[in-house]
């Protein structure tokens, strides 16, 4: 599959994706946003007056799943958002973050979705959509950095999180991202990809007590 979506581009088993024409998070700047802050909790002190969205990221695992599950993965199209998915979104970050982020402090959790409301909706990423154009998951990208990767959990174990990170890889030749040491499912999810640990930070970007491993996935050697 991997393999496939790369060599066809736009169209591969069921998969099909729109580009994203000139939208790069780092040229979306937001008026009198000083620190920009992460979906669950990690601020990126170092682009003021950026909005970036940022680490403690759910996923889908990739293996096994309900026909239900299957069957919308099966005509999954990637494309970028629009401003109409802002209330979908957001859903999507709040019942992921409910099954996968449990050891978040519950004034953490209220705190950040409090951000996450308000910045979230209106930053460039890529979806992945049903045959409804239902929004199933996101993804954001800086360059090669993949910000954040949110599955809905009623979608995991459907290969949706797997398709997203195929499609980064057609955009990139190598990825890196962010993960939660306390979110085992996700850690999980990327070492199945292939991606290794480069390092770790004891706290988060804000400094709370939530320490992030730092992942990358390098391609395949000819």
């Amino acid at each position: 599959m991997l393999a496939e979506v790369r060599g066809h581009g736009n169209e591969a088993a069921g998969l099909l994706i729109e580009r994203l024409p000139g939208q790069d998070i780092r040229e979306q700047r937001v008026a009198g946003v000083r620190r920009a802050v992460s979906p669950a909790g990690r601020a990126c002190h170092h682009a003021p007056g950026r909005l970036r969205i940022a680490a403690h990221r759910q996923c889908a695992a990739i293996d096994g799943g309900s026909a239900h599950r299957h069957a919308s993965a099966m005509f999954l199209r990637i494309r970028p958002s629009r401003p109409a998915d802002g209330t979908r979104i957001v859903e999507i970050w709040c019942a992921a973050v409910d099954a996968t982020h449990d050891f978040l402090a519950p004034a953490d959790r209220a705190a950040i979705e409090d951000e996450v409301r308000t910045h979230l909706p209106g930053t460039p990423m890529w979806l992945a959509v049903d045959a409804a154009d239902r929004p199933l998951a996101f993804m954001i990208l800086d360059g090669g950095h993949m910000e954040a990767l949110f599955v809905d959990p009623a979608m995991r174990s459907a290969g949706v999180g797997r398709r997203l990170v195929e499609h980064a890889l057609t955009l990139t030749p190598a990825l890196t991202t962010d993960v939660n040491a306390q979110n085992p499912q996700a850690l999980g999810f990327y070492s199945r990809l292939g991606f290794v640990p480069i390092g770790r930070s004891e706290t988060d970007g804000q400094g709370r007590p939530y320490p992030l491993i730092h992942l990358r996935l390098d391609p395949p050697t000819r």
